[in-house]
């Protein structure tokens, strides 16, 4: 059995420096300054989405065991962290959803490719690994974060 994953990548939650920030509006008779209310540290972990297609042709729609593992290079290259192995995952009209954390060290702003394999829910057999790693990109979200984590202090207006 032959399969292939087309996938997206959704992040959930904007990161700033590993924390997730709660800003104030500033009150009248101030002069605009944004004030941080809290940090509140976030976790390591993303959602991937993918589509698998059955044989490469058709979506399939069963349980799959899942394992991912994270690269430095779409091809060869240096094992990051992983395995991750998720059982019996729903996969339906070939889509599926699924929480992954590689830790806190797995993103540095190198370069991550995703390795995936794939074989029968509930079997105990050897992954099917599909043909090429997934790059991991950013949000437009995290590409701000990634800025705004070097700010020593939010200051200014706000509209």
């Amino acid at each position: 059995m032959r399969h292939r994953v087309v996938s997206t990548l959704i992040v959930t939650g904007a990161v700033i420096g590993g924390f997730a920030l709660a800003l104030s509006r500033p009150q009248s008779g101030t002069k605009g300054e944004v004030t941080i209310l809290a940090a509140t540290p976030l976790g390591n972990g993303f959602t991937y989405q993918g589509r698998l297609l059955d044989g490469g042709v058709a979506p399939a729609s069963a349980q799959y065991d899942l394992q991912f593992t994270l690269f430095d290079q779409s091809s060869g290259g240096i094992q990051i962290a992983g395995p991750i192995t998720l059982d019996n995952v729903q996969v339906t009209g070939g889509l599926f959803t699924v929480q992954l954390d590689f830790g806190t060290s797995a993103f540095n702003g190198d370069n991550r490719f995703l390795a995936i394999g794939v074989r029968p829910g509930a079997s105990t057999g050897s992954f099917t690994l599909l043909s090429s790693r997934q790059q991991i990109t950013p949000t437009p979200y995290a590409l701000y974060a990634k800025q705004a984590a070097t700010a020593a202090a939010v200051t200014g207006g706000c509209p």
